[in-house]
């Protein structure tokens, strides 16, 4: 088995700057072309066709016509995608501010979270020398 070689297939089919926020936005319900368009700040309309096409191609989503009225909707298959989606966004809500830090290019950051494990590897390192 190749390493990786899941998270591979992973990226091959939700990776990418859309495609999960996409599947983000049709977790919470379905959604007509024009409110992805409206909920996905920066996302061109043609980039958007390509993505849904994409997802819709991959059995992730489809579209659903109904009284004249196209929207999109996840399939079973897209639905077995929420908890990623829910572990990304908690990960993203945990460590909002490290995040940002680093995306700021403040690397500071790093060295305080590096100093922390030092400091906690002491702590430790002390609690067991008195027992």
């Amino acid at each position: 088995m190749i390493k990786f070689e899941s998270i591979n297939n992973f990226l091959k089919l939700i990776g990418g700057k859309w495609k999960i926020k996409i599947l983000a936005e049709l977790h919470i319900g379905s959604r007509r072309f024009s409110e992805l368009k409206n909920n996905l700040d920066g996302i061109t309309a043609r980039m958007l066709i390509r993505e849904l096409r994409n997802l819709e191609n991959d059995t992730l989503i489809k579209k659903r016509i109904n009284n004249k009225i196209n929207d999109y909707i996840l399939t079973d298959f897209g639905k077995s995608s929420a908890y990623i989606i829910e572990a990304i966004n908690d990960w993203g809500n945990n460590k909002k501010r490290k995040i940002n830090k680093v995306i700021e290019n403040d690397y500071r950051v790093i060295d305080l979270f590096q100093e922390e494990i030092r400091i906690k590897k002491i702590q430790s390192q002390r609690i067991k020398n008195k027992n």
